[in-house]
């Protein structure tokens, strides 16, 4: 039996099933400096945001998600794949 995952954004709730990349790890630390031993700093436990979630907060930029991440790039044909089709299309044409 095939298992399913979910993954759901801590911030809007948005779900995705099967795409560990459909989530990125935030950490929010917020800070003051009223502290007598200087900045002191309060930690929010890391979060799990999707990317519109992150863009929308302005923490990424649009154009840095590749939704085409997933897939394997395309390959240009060798010099030697390229020769044999053109001998192929030659042989073909007479």
């Amino acid at each position: 039996m095939a298992e399913t995952t979910t993954y759901t954004c801590d911030l809007c709730k948005t779900s995705a099933v099967n795409d560990p990349k459909f989530l990125n790890s935030v950490r929010v630390d917020v800070g003051n400096n009223y502290s007598s031993s200087g900045y002191s700093a309060s930690m929010i436990p890391v979060q799990r945001w999707c990317a519109a979630c992150l863009i929308k907060m302005g923490l990424i930029h649009p154009g840095s998600i590749s939704h085409a991440a997933s897939e394997a790039p395309v390959v240009p044909p060798t010099l030697e794949e390229v020769i044999r089709e053109i001998v192929r299309e030659e042989i073909e044409a007479s």
